[in-house]
């Protein structure tokens, strides 16, 4: 598992462990946040970052049917 870390404008930092990043972003609550930037570290030891807007929505919630 890794460990995900959530850094938000209005809260501090909140850690998830989860197998994916996927999985991480639908355990973390943000509440009223807009964005959230995520820190992660890769197998191979590389540190990866990535900014996200909230709520996330996957496919087929925004494709409908």
């Amino acid at each position: 598992m890794r460990t995900y870390t959530f850094v938000a404008e209005k809260k501090d930092r909140e850690h998830i462990e989860a197998m994916s990043l996927k999985k991480a972003i639908k355990k973390y609550n943000g509440g009223d946040e807009k964005k959230v930037l995520v820190l992660w570290k890769s197998r191979k030891g590389n540190e990866s970052m990535k900014l996200f807007k909230l709520p996330i929505k996957t496919r087929a919630e925004r494709k409908g049917k």
